[in-house]
């Protein structure tokens, strides 16, 4: 696609709930096609060129052909289900995908991972708690605004992907303690958020976590401080910034 339909495209996956469920159950049709050997041609090189391109796509193909290795025997064939005169639900087309009749034996183990994969979706959209669906940056600090001669912070600049509920921010330290102590990170600029949520620290780095619908497009500056056995914090050294675009 252009740039003008990408746009619209990802205008659709921000404000339209039906589309986005749509869309999500095609990736897993797709993903599952290939897994099974359905595509040939010029459609598998469009598929590997620009449909893996992404990621995640990446890693739930993985995902799925682990899985479908280590099933390995084939599972029965379900009867077709006739579908009635309505929009179907989630769970009707997972049974309409699974009776299709490239459903073979042998690909039947792929409808496990479409199942798993797409079934976190489907419980939550029936009241289940939603799942995580994180993305990971990498921060350094920078002392540039407290510093004459540094050069400008670099600032890490990104876009959320669209089905994304929660960022991890990863924020390495200048430096290790010295004494085993704590972590306290807080937003300092759009406005002031104190105490976000960390998820886990060892002695290179601390991991926060902020829900995406908390984010808007800004610049945001994180200050991280060490809190000590006997109660005292001091600031670690710089800030931490990145961009939402």
């Amino acid at each position: 696609m252009g740039e003008p339909e990408e746009e619209r495209l990802e205008m659709r996956l921000v404000s339209d709930p039906g589309f986005v469920e749509e869309f999500d159950m095609m990736v897993d049709e797709i993903t599952a096609a290939y897994v099974a050997g359905q595509f040939a041609g010029a459609e598998k090189e469009q598929v590997e060129r620009y449909f893996l391109r992404s990621p995640e796509r990446r890693t739930k193909l993985e995902f799925m052909a682990e899985l479908l290795h280590q099933v390995g025997a084939a599972r029965e064939e379900q009867p077709p289900i006739v579908l009635h005169d309505k929009r179907p639900s989630f769970s009707d087309r997972i049974r309409a995908f699974w009776a299709r009749p490239y459903f073979a034996p042998g690909f039947a183990t792929v409808a496990i991972a479409v199942i798993l994969v797409g079934g976190a979706l489907w419980f939550s959209r029936s009241g289940g708690p939603t799942p995580t669906r994180s993305f990971a940056v990498t921060l350094s600090a920078s002392n540039a605004e407290r510093s004459t001669t540094d050069p400008a912070p670099k600032i890490e600049s990104f876009k959320l992907p669209p089905d994304v509920n929660e960022l991890h921010l990863e924020l390495l330290l200048p430096s290790p303690p010295t004494q085993p102590v704590s972590y306290r990170a807080d937003f300092v600029s759009p406005v002031r958020i104190q105490g976000l949520t960390i998820v886990g620290q060892d002695s290179r780095a601390v991991v926060i976590a902020v829900p995406a619908a908390e984010l808007k497009s800004d610049r945001y500056v994180v200050q991280l401080f060490m809190i000590f056995a006997d109660g005292h914090e001091e600031r670690v050294p710089g800030n931490y910034y990145f961009r939402v675009e």
